[in-house]
This record gives structure tokens, C-alpha cells and sequence, in this order.
């Protein structure tokens, strides 16, 4: 018997989905692609990305533009893409899929307080890849770290 599972081509989906993929790839017209022919003629492909671009934090505050610069440093530095999320429409079209029958944009507005884990946790994953880029240093994070603690305390 044998484990090796049938090529794509043989075994179409009915659904082929990607989340927060598509920004990691060089060209994620030719994932589309891949994907129509992974699916079932009246099958749906799905993409959810994030839309990094419009990220920001009012009023400013120290430890949200550090993390920022970081994110963004360490994000554009090794070629990721911060616009994802509306460029999707536009990645069908060029993969002719046509535009998508179904899109949902979403804002949300979070106190600092209530982002501190993700935005801590977020910080500390990218920490490593931002310093062999040259763009993190001890000093920077640790500020960020105690303004974070802080924020959660006061619930800015």
C-alpha cells in the first residue's frame, strides 16, 4: 500500500484557501494561479491577508513608533509586503479569476493596553531578523518594553 498522495491535478478541491500567505511570496499572482488550477471548476478560492499599511496609533506615542520602525524595517527588509490585504482584487484580476465576489475590509481600534501582549510578542519575534539587519538594538527594546508594561498598567 502505497502513502504517497496523488498530484494536485488529480485531485482537485472544492475549496482552496490561503490566509496571510500571499505577503510572504515574491509574485502571489502566480500562487492564484496555482491555486485556480488546485481547484474544482465551481469551486471557491479564498485569500484573507493583512493590510499592514495604514497601521498607526493615536495619540503617538514612543513605544508605538518604535514598534513600527521595527515592524516595518524588519517586514520590508526581507521583501514582505505591507499592502497585501488591498492589493487583492487586483492580484485576481491579474490571475484571471476576475474580481472577487466577496470582500470584507476590517478597522479596529484597540487601546495600547488591550494590543500590549500581541504587540510585545510581535516585537520579540521579529527582534532577532531585525538585528541581522542592523536595524534593532537591547536599548530600543527594552524601552519599548517598559512603556509597554506601563501602558498595560495605566490602561492607556
Amino acid at each position: 500500500m502505497s502513502r504517497r498522495l496523488a498530484p494536485w491535478r488529480e485531485r482537485p478541491s472544492t475549496l482552496t484557501y490561503c490566509r496571510f500567505f500571499l505577503m510572504h511570496m515574491p509574485d502571489p499572482v502566480a500562487i492564484l494561479e496555482k491555486m485556480y488550477r488546485w481547484t474544482r471548476p465551481g469551486g471557491v478560492i479564498a485569500a484573507q491577508e493583512f493590510d499592514f499599511g495604514s497601521m498607526t496609533i493615536e495619540p503617538i506615542c514612543p513605544s508605538m513608533t518604535e514598534f513600527c520602525r521595527l515592524f516595518v524595517g524588519a517586514f520590508c527588509g526581507h521583501g514582505r509586503n505591507m499592502r497585501a490585504g488591498r492589493q487583492l482584487p487586483a492580484q485576481f484580476e491579474a490571475a484571471n479569476l476576475g474580481v472577487p465576489d466577496g470582500t470584507r475590509a476590517e478597522v479596529k481600534f484597540i487601546p495600547l493596553s488591550g494590543m500590549a501582549a500581541t504587540l510585545t510578542g510581535v516585537y520579540q519575534g521579529l527582534f532577532a531578523s531585525a538585528m541581522e539587519l542592523g536595524i534593532a538594538d537591547d536599548t530600543r527594546a527594552e524601552a519599548f518594553k517598559t512603556e509597554v508594561l506601563e501602558a498595560t498598567a495605566d490602561g492607556r
